[in-house]
């Protein structure tokens, strides 16, 4: 449709306020969801597997054998860095533990994350820098549960099977995607696959009413307070001063003769020119027969516009005002 907006919400909270809003203001809108397809490569290796393959990617590096890029190179430190450290501490809360026995609790897990989330964005950039930090514990509670080693009980994480930390399964996203780097994976053990899934996104499609608020910046100030997906809000302010302009052009114009055939319609909208006693504030619309007719057929859908083509005139379908 010419004159309708979609706006994808980044929770269905949101877009349900969104939508009172315009059902408030006589907007006609409707909410659906969509899926959005995902694709992601996964790569599967041990524990060891990982710290060797990366540690080898970082030695054979060299400024006359520059294999990779230096953000490469920084990324595989930091994989290291962080995995040698999980590693030391899955030794520690592993060692000497027997099947049944209690590994760790809920709230270590969420007491480090809180701890990670507390810190500030320079310092959570370099996590794998900073040798003392909870952050071994979002590899770890990932690792421990899907490798199935521990089961949930009242009291904590049991233990379940005995395993070697470094012959734990773990999985992450590709460092780099130079063939040297996956031939070195492979060698290690390294499985890499695809991994497809889909998500869903609320979206929100407004009507032509959306332009015949009598203060549009309600429904801005109100969507900078929602979660909106930025592409989508970018378009919709794109959109809105054009498709505003031309509405109420379009609806004033046919006010002012009380009823204009479409033929007459498409006529003065191919050379519409706004009146103003200023000329440097004046714009200019032109909209070719087919555009005119689109725009038409949704206005008397909307019910903002009503009758045949011979006689089209105001409705009643104009959004309430304030």
């Amino acid at each position: 449709m010419i004159l309708e907006e979609t706006l994808i919400f980044g929770s269905e909270e949101d877009a349900d306020a969104f939508c009172a809003f315009a059902k408030e203001k006589g907007i006609g809108v409707k909410k659906s969801f969509r899926g959005v397809a995902i694709t992601e490569d996964i790569i599967t290796c041990t524990l060891r597997g990982f710290i060797d393959w990366y540690s080898e990617m970082i030695d054979a590096n060299s400024e006359e054998n520059p294999l990779f890029a230096d953000d490469e190179i920084s990324l595989f430190q930091r994989q290291v860095n962080l995995l040698t450290r999980t590693t030391a501490k899955l030794e520690e809360i592993l060692s000497g533990k027997e099947i049944g026995d209690v590994i760790y609790t809920r709230e270590t897990v969420q007491k480090a994350i809180l701890s990670l989330l507390s810190l500030p964005q320079k310092d959570a950039e370099a996590l794998g820098d900073l040798p003392e930090l909870n952050d071994v514990w979002i590899p770890i509670e990932i690792m421990l549960k899907d490798n199935q080693i521990v089961v949930e009980s009242p009291e904590g994480y049991r233990l379940q099977k005995i395993i070697k930390p470094g012959e734990l399964l773990y999985q992450n996203t590709p460092s780099s995607y130079a063939d040297a780097f996956f031939e070195a994976g492979r060698t290690h053990g390294a499985i890499i696959s695809a991994n497809y899934s889909i998500d869903s996104e609320c979206v929100v499609t407004a009507g032509p009413g959306i332009y015949l608020l009598e203060n549009e910046n309600t429904i801005f100030d109100l969507l900078d307070t929602l979660a909106v997906d930025e592409a989508s809000l970018d378009l919709f302010y794109e959109n809105y001063t054009t498709k505003q302009q031309i509405v109420r052009s379009l609806i004033s114009l046919i006010g002012r003769k009380n009823t204009l055939s479409l033929t007459e319609i498409s006529a003065e909208m191919a050379k519409y020119r706004s009146s103003s006693d200023n000329a440097d504030s004046g714009f200019e619309i032109h909209l070719s027969p087919i555009m005119v007719k689109l725009i038409v057929t949704e206005l008397i859908k909307a019910k903002i516009l009503t009758g045949p083509e011979k006689k089209v005139r105001i409705g009643k379908g104009i959004p309430g005002r304030g």
